[in-house]
């Protein structure tokens, strides 16, 4: 083959490589939207953690009396709702690890425990009386009620989370 015929031959496979790759392109996009139309599209709320971050955490699935506050009930049901995140009723370690990260910028396992010790029973399933019972040893619910007066409002539920 003479090298005026492999050049030829180069730009024949480079336009049908162009042609592929431009069809590759088109057919990923529509497979990327079909699949953000079956997921229910890239939706944000305006309701809940404003840091950006990968989870969500929304104080309208806490305030379940739409009272516009989170008394302890509320907030520790809500957290071990959102904790639950496979909502078998069980939160398991993966979960926990998960929450932990969500929930507090410096967990201290020393002082407040590991799943090992929130899970009292030792049953490898955290139930909702033990994730209430840690959970409320953390103090977490006191630090994110910035105003000290027994709810959580809001807009301290956003600031904290």
């Amino acid at each position: 083959m003479k090298n005026s015929e492999r050049v030829r031959a180069v730009e024949t496979s480079g336009h049908w490589l162009r042609s592929w790759s431009g069809i590759g392109a088109i057919f990923l996009m529509l497979a990327a939207a079909v699949l953000l139309a079956s997921c229910g599209g890239a939706e944000t709320s305006s309701e809940g953690n404003e840091s950006g971050g990968d989870n969500e955490i929304a104080f309208s699935d806490f305030d379940t009396d739409d009272s516009g506050d989170l008394n302890d009930s509320e907030f520790y049901d809500g957290a071990y709702n959102d904790w639950d995140t496979d909502g078998n009723g069980i939160i398991e370690e993966e979960e926990w690890n998960t929450g932990v990260d969500t929930y507090y910028d410096d967990y201290d396992t020393s002082a407040y425990g590991d799943y090992g010790e929130w899970d009292a029973d030792g049953d490898g399933e955290l139930t909702e009386d033990e994730f209430d019972e840690s959970f409320t040893d953390t103090g977490i619910y006191d630090d994110w009620d910035a105003d000290s007066n027994d709810v959580i409002d809001e807009n301290e539920f956003n600031e904290a989370a």
